[in-house]
């Protein structure tokens, strides 16, 4: 168990400790090796050193080795054996005391528990005389020397940390302020401790480079003064990636480093709608916007017809214009085939073109029926066609074309109320066509007067020879046999007219016109509307679709089936079989005479002193940023969630593995940033070079300032110097480690 000295015991020991251990002052750190120093004595003429002579022959003083850089200085502590028997022999008797001083103490703490107490007393005070474990305080720290009879033998480490040999000099809780006034440079001018400082060392009349050069870094290139400085400070020259895991970044998540960062600046973890409101560009309109960000451009003049201009397009003509982004694109001396080719339309057919049309307007997966429907809905102004019949339709085709005329009034507009019969049918197969052979495809032919009269015959004993205009007529005669074998024209001229309104009697058919056959008929003022009504085309127009078989015909499906050549045919193909292959481009924007200039063009349009930002108000209606934002439904995500959605679980470590840093050290990327350049080189560029160190320090205008005033200023004069360490954050920083060894008990083996 481990305690220590007791009150009684602690005097007599020290003065013990004092007499044996005793340590050499230490030389100063030469600048090219750490500081190791050999403690050794030998005897002289001087008594002094003779005892201590002795001592380290017997073995009584420990041997001290002491490294000052790098930093913790490392001070090892090698026991000589004759003290370290000493030590071991004097340890069980210590612990032994200790043990018997806590047992008194427990009985005086707790009567009640006496028994139990003394009932353990003897196996604690024989493990303390075995393995106990006593030492003495140095800084807070217990230095175990004195340990039980079977101690193992062991090295003791002991790590002094800069704060903690602040708080051992009694200054911790020392204001700045106050330190600087006991050293009595508190109240001292701040320009005049610099320069009085440097004029002691010899270095006011320095220039930077001189100062530089002095120290022996002045041809030091920055990059390989970087590295001795991260190697310094035991960073050494790792990859970036390994960087990142020395300063425990490659575990955590970009999206927590990025949020960090943001608290850091202040941002905090706004929504994106927040965050426009933070920059000052929630009320900012989208005009506005793209106004401030031409004038960042070096825009001047954000009218269109100022932008073209600053552009340098211009005084150009549309046709130049088209010329130099066809030169850009497909190049000098380029075909429309080129053109085409050059935006992928080799492979481009006209089906592969027109079917996305037609199924970005909605047309492509409608049957034909629907179209069709969904047109003459319009053409009537309702829904749908579904309740139209086909007599509705024609006669609204016939309105609306103005075709609802009488039919005199057509045959007039034809100039055909003159045109006669015979003229008619003159020259035509129709005319030369047999009449008996029209009368058979009208299938009365054939058919016997008896047949075709019916019940019209009065009593069948009478024949057919005996009835009025029948004289000699068979009743088993047919059509066909009264009409013998004249043609159409023929029969027509052989037929006479009874006489009627305008028409003569006996006139031959043949020369009566369409407009007395009309008159003598009395249809010569009836409409066609009126005819259509007659004839009952009452069929909903959907019934007579379906039954086409366009209802179950999308018309993608229709014209691809309708006309599988021309959907299959390359865009390219068309265009040679047109002539176009190898027409050149600049040929084809001469012949569209587009000589206008592009500035003149937007003064005709009424352009050229629009401003573009309100051109894009007016088309965005005035919206701002906040809004857009706010209806996108950012107003509601915040910036951590949404570096998160967007990044997912991506480590730092992860993303510098793969842009390869894992492979990239250091020192390399030092050297790459700054190669060749020295530290008196980066003073000259700041134009350091010539400047002593006495004018540097009178340029900083200090004035009367004090080194209180400076502290106060900079918020260090109240901070006692725990806070200072602790703010700069090396507090903690081992500034001492101390081994000392060997330790243990007689017989610990």
């Amino acid at each position: 168990m481990l305690q220590t000295l007791r009150p009684y015991a602690t005097a007599g020991i020290a003065v013990l400790g004092a007499g044996l251990i005793a340590a050499a002052p230490a030389t100063a750190a030469q600048p090219v090796a750490p500081l190791t120093q050999q403690h050794q004595v030998t005897l002289t003429a001087d008594p002094a050193a003779d005892v201590t002579g002795l001592l380290t022959s017997w073995g009584m003083l420990p041997t001290i080795t002491i490294s000052s850089l790098p930093l913790p200085a490392q001070i090892d502590v090698e026991l000589g054996p004759a003290l370290h028997t000493l030590l071991a022999m004097i340890g069980p008797f210590i612990t032994v005391s200790n043990a018997i001083n806590e047992l008194t103490a427990q009985l005086a703490a707790d009567p009640a528990n006496a028994f139990t107490i003394l009932l353990n007393a003897p196996g604690a005070i024989i493990n303390a005389f075995l393995y106990g474990t006593a030492g003495i305080d140095v800084g807070g720290v217990t230095v175990p020397l004195f340990n039980g009879l079977l101690v193992a033998s062991h090295t003791e480490h002991v790590d002094l940390q800069l704060g903690q040999l602040v708080d051992l000099a009694g200054v911790g809780n020392t204001s700045l302020a106050d330190l600087l006034g006991e050293l009595g440079v508190g109240d001292q001018s701040a320009a005049g401790l610099l320069t009085g400082l440097l004029d002691t060392l010899g270095f006011g009349h320095l220039s930077v480079t001189g100062l530089l050069e002095e120290f022996g870094i002045g041809d030091q290139s920055v990059a390989g003064l970087a590295s001795s400085l991260l190697d310094a400070m035991g960073i050494g020259n790792p990859t970036i990636s390994g960087l990142a895991d020395q300063v425990g970044l490659s575990d955590q998540s970009i999206a927590d480093v990025l949020t960090g960062l943001l608290d850091q600046i202040g941002v905090g973890n706004p929504t994106l709608a927040g965050l426009l409101d933070q920059a000052g560009l929630g009320e900012q309109t989208v005009g506005e916007l793209a106004t401030s960000l031409l004038h960042s451009a070096g825009v001047s003049d954000t009218t269109i017809a100022g932008l073209v201009g600053q552009l340098g397009f211009g005084d150009l003509s549309l046709g130049d214009l088209l010329k130099d982004l066809a030169h850009l694109t497909v190049g000098d001396d380029a075909t429309i085939t080129d053109l085409v080719s050059q935006y992928g339309g080799d492979d481009l057919t006209l089906g592969s073109m027109l079917i996305p049309l037609l199924q970005d307007a909605g047309f492509g997966d409608q049957s034909l029926a629907e179209l069709i429907e969904g047109v003459v809905g319009d053409f009537f102004g309702t829904d749908s066609g579904t309740d139209i019949t086909f007599g509705d339709l024609v006669i609204q085709i016939l309105n609306s074309a103005g075709y609802d005329m009488t039919l005199s009034e057509i045959l007039a507009s034809a100039d055909m109320s003159n045109q006669t019969l015979g003229g008619l049918l003159e020259g035509t197969d129709v005319g030369n066509q047999r009449f008996t052979e029209i009368l058979t495809e009208a299938g009365v032919g054939d058919q016997t007067i008896r047949k075709l009269a019916g019940d019209k015959l009065p009593t069948p004993d009478i024949t057919c020879p005996l009835l009025p205009g029948l004289y000699g007529v068979s009743c088993s005669d047919t059509l066909n046999d009264l009409m013998g074998k004249n043609t159409l024209l023929q029969t027509l001229q052989n037929l006479r007219s009874d006489g009627a309104d305008g028409v003569a009697k006996g006139t031959s058919l043949a020369d009566i016109t369409l407009g007395q056959l009309l008159g003598a008929a009395g249809q010569s003022d009836e409409k066609l509307s009126e005819i259509i009504t007659g004839l009952h085309l009452s069929t909903p127009l959907d019934s007579i679709l379906t039954s086409l078989g366009l209802g179950d015909v999308d018309l993608i499906t229709a014209l691809t089936n309708g006309f599988p050549d021309l959907f299959n045919t390359p865009l390219v193909s068309v265009l040679s079989s047109w002539g176009l292959n190898n027409v050149n481009l600049d040929l084809v924007i001469d012949q569209m005479g587009l000589d206008v200039t592009v500035a003149t063009l937007l003064g005709r349009l009424g352009l050229d002193n629009v401003d573009i930002g309100s051109v894009v108000d007016h088309v965005l209606g005035g919206m701002t940023l906040g809004s857009i934002a706010n209806d996108l439904g950012l107003n509601n995500i915040h910036l951590d969630g949404f570096l998160e959605n967007l990044l997912g679980g991506a480590k730092v470590g992860g993303l510098l593995d793969d842009l390869n840093l894992d492979n990239v050290h250091l020192d390399d990327v030092l050297e790459r940033l700054l190669g060749g350049v020295t530290v008196s080189s980066v003073a000259n560029m700041l134009g350091l070079g010539s400047v002593d160190l006495d004018s540097l320090i009178a340029g900083l205008n200090l004035g009367d300032l004090t080194v209180n005033d400076l502290a106060e200023a900079w918020g260090l004069g109240a901070l006692d110097l725990d806070g200072l360490l602790s703010n700069l954050g090396i507090s903690g920083e081992d500034l001492v480690s101390v081994s000392i060894g060997q330790l243990g008990g007689l017989f610990g083996f």
